[in-house]
C-alpha cells in the first residue's frame, strides 16, 4: 500500500489480501478494541522468549512451518518491529488512481488455533473499510481464514486471473 500510495504511476493493480491495516478503521470500536487488545499482546510477548510466542500463535497439535529456526528467528523479528497493524497508511492517494484494486478477505468459516477471539469479525471489518477509502472490489473466499491465497489458492487465483483479464 505504502509503494502504491507513493508511486502510484507505477502500479497496474493492487491486490491486498486480508490487509492488517487496522489504523484505517480504527474509528471502529470493534477495530480499536482488537488494536489495544494486540498492544497489551504483543507488550506481554516481547517480555518473553521467541519460542513461546511461537507456542501462542501455534498451539499444540497445530503444525508449525519449517525451518524451526527460521520460524524462531522470524518470530523474534516480529517481537521486534513495529506491527503492521500500526502503519499509517494514505488511502487518499490509492482512491485517487486509476488502476484496478481488489481486497481480498476469507470468510473466517473454518478457524485454526492461534487466532485472538473476535479476529474474525475485525479482520472484516479492516478489509471492508481499506476496499471502501480506497475504492477497491471486496471479495470473501469461502473456506479460508487469514491465509486465503494458501487456505484457497485456487479460488484466489481465479480472482486474481479475473483482475489482471480486466484490466
Amino acid at each position: 500500500m505504502i509503494a502504491a500510495a507513493t508511486r502510484p504511476d507505477l502500479v497496474r493493480s493492487l491486490t491486498l489480501i486480508e490487509p492488517c491495516a487496522h489504523r484505517i478503521a480504527s474509528d471502529d470500536p470493534l477495530v480499536a478494541a482488537a488494536i489495544e487488545d494486540a498492544r497489551e499482546f504483543m507488550a506481554d510477548a516481547r517480555r518473553r522468549p521467541a519460542r513461546r510466542y511461537l507456542d501462542l500463535v501455534y498451539p499444540a497439535g497445530q503444525s508449525r512451518p519449517e525451518p524451526a529456526d527460521w520460524l524462531e528467528r522470524a518470530a523474534w523479528t516480529a517481537l521486534n518491529e513495529r506491527p503492521c497493524w500500526l502503519a499509517d497508511l494514505a488511502t487518499r492517494p490509492l482512491a485517487d488512481a486509476g488502476f484496478a484494486k481488489l481486497v481480498i478477505v476469507g470468510d473466517w468459516g473454518t478457524v485454526s488455533g492461534g487466532y485472538r477471539p473476535g479476529m474474525a469479525q475485525v479482520m472484516e471489518k479492516v478489509a471492508a473499510t481499506v476496499a471502501d477509502r480506497i475504492g477497491a472490489r471486496l471479495v470473501r473466499v469461502c473456506g479460508a481464514a487469514h491465509e486465503p491465497h494458501r487456505e484457497q489458492p485456487d479460488a484466489v487465483n481465479k480472482v486474481l486471473e479475473q483482475l489482471w483479464s480486466a484490466g
